[in-house]
């Protein structure tokens, strides 16, 4: 070591000392060291001892030991350093003239000129400006250490989370804390606005807290329109009536404004027996069953006896309209009106109507509301076929329902035949004599012959001329003869008998 000191010291005097010297100082400052690292440390002031003696040279300025007078091996004060020969207080130190003593720079001053002008910062993040250091903006100094601020603190103080400014130009700050201003949502620091229909959100841009239409409400993050409502195009329409809710547009009904509609394939109708008037169903007015346009205009009827045309219920032939309930017709009716039996047209076309009443017409009779023919020899009758009130001919009699030929007439196919002279009064048929037309005439087994004495002339029975009793043909055409002593022969006037 010393045959190497020596050896450097005309060419390389400085270069040598200034090495040792900081080994010396290593060794010195190194803590924890064992027994033989003291020895090298005395070792060496020793040898850097007999070095400045064998030199011989004055050190100046701040120097304790040098090389030349100038070139600082160590310093004379405290928390001073010698690098290259030069004594200048350690860092974090500035020379006090007044106190000749290195004193200590004012924190955050790394070195100073004075106590409070920084020539360097103790943080590689501080700006050093006039000698002074400070923090950056997006900084903050803790105990003079600067410290970014955590997002979306844009500057801070005093703490890294308590903000002043804010990253966003979108953001509020409040007690320290910045948000984001209503109608955005902050993702990742930044201000994002809020996707319609949302107007404030929350984690996301399209889970909405709130929403831009007030007839809109939000639940689980989505925004929908309120009841009635339909969103078209992030705006709420109003469902148009007859629609209460409705979807895709204001016409597609959900549901209907009338608990009396039913909803359809998205249209609403009235149901059965209602008609839609002003998007109100109304019920159809009886008898109308089903209605359109008005109450009163049918489509089906009430009853099933009913017909429908050109909107108007009536009941079908045969009935008649009773309070909205067809009623058949009591026969003989066939058709009515007002009530069950006043008439208009009669079961049976030998049936006439007057005054709501239909009877049978002359020749007939009612018989469970059938007109039957009067059977012959009535004309007109009652109760039954036979019952005559009126006869056929003008001969007849009517008397108890029976119709009988009048005298000297005889019913022969409910004609009354006049009886045959000289019948007065016959039966069965014309010339079967009951009487006869002669008081002089004598009826047997239907037959009318004159009385004894008399001749049948036309029909008149004509007194025998006497002297004949009986006479044939004519009146004087004997038979038999007045005096029983004549004799009648040939028809001719008697010839007297000789006494």
């Amino acid at each position: 070591m010393d045959s190497f000191l020596w050896f450097h010291l005309d060419s390389k005097a400085d270069e040598c000392f200034e090495k040792l010297y900081q080994y010396k100082q290593k060794i010195i400052m190194k803590k924890g060291l064992e027994n033989n690292g003291s020895l090298k440390v005395i070792k060496v002031l020793v040898l850097l001892m007999i070095i400045n003696q064998a030199m011989a040279v004055t050190c100046t300025g701040w120097c304790a030991t040098c090389t030349t007078a100038s070139y600082c091996l160590t310093c004379n004060y405290a928390n001073m350093s010698a690098t290259g020969g030069v004594c200048a207080c350690d860092p974090g130190y500035r020379w006090s003239t007044g106190s000749t003593m290195c004193k200590p720079c004012n924190s955050p001053c790394d070195t100073c000129t004075s106590s409070s002008n920084c020539t360097s910062c103790v943080d590689v993040n501080m700006i050093l400006s006039s000698g002074n250091c400070n923090c950056p903006n997006n900084y903050v100094n803790i105990s003079d250490v600067c410290y970014l601020c955590v997002s979306p603190c844009a500057t801070c103080s005093p703490s890294t989370t308590y903000c002043t400014s804010c990253v966003d130009t979108n953001m509020t700050r409040s007690g320290g804390v910045c948000t984001c201003n209503a109608t955005y949502v902050n993702i990742g620091n930044v201000c994002q606005p809020c996707t319609s229909p949302c107007k404030n959100c929350s984690t996301t841009q399209t889970y909405c807290t709130s929403c831009v239409d007030t007839n809109m409400s939000a639940s689980g993050g989505v925004c929908t329109c309120n009841a009635t409502f339909v969103n078209i195009s992030n705006v709420c329409q109003s469902c148009t009536s007859p629609c209460k809710n409705c979807i895709t547009n204001k016409t597609t009904c959900v549901t209907c404004v009338d608990v009396n509609m039913t909803q359809s394939g998205g249209v609403c109708t009235c149901n059965a027996t209602y008609v839609n008037i002003s998007n109100v169903c109304q019920t159809c007015t009886s008898p109308c069953q089903n209605c359109q346009t008005t109450r009163t205009t049918c489509t089906t009827c009430v009853d099933v006896n009913m017909t429908q045309s050109g909107g108007v219920c009536t009941c079908v032939t045969g009935y008649v309209n009773i309070s909205n309930v067809c009623q058949t017709c009591i026969s003989p009716c066939q058709t009515c009106t007002t009530s069950r039996t006043n008439c208009v047209l009669c079961v049976d076309v030998n049936m006439t109507q007057s005054g709501g009443v239909c009877t049978c017409n002359a020749t007939y009779v009612n018989i469970s509301n059938v007109c039957q023919p009067c059977t012959s020899p009535c004309k007109n009758c009652t109760t039954n076929q036979t019952t005559c009130s009126t006869c056929v001919d003008v001969n007849m009699t009517q008397s108890g329902g029976v119709c009988t030929c009048n005298a000297t007439y005889v019913n022969i196919s409910n004609v009354c035949q006049p009886c045959t002279s000289p019948c007065k009064n016959c039966t069965t048929n014309q010339t079967t004599c009951s009487t006869c037309v002669d008081a002089n005439m004598t009826q047997s087994g239907g037959v009318c012959t004159c009385n004894a004495t008399y001749v049948n002339m036309s029909n008149v029975c004509q007194p025998c001329t006497s002297p004949c009793k009986n006479c044939t043909t004519n009146q004087t055409t004997c038979v038999t003869c007045v005096d029983t002593n004549m004799t009648q022969s040939g028809g001719f006037a008697p010839v007297m008998l000789p006494m």
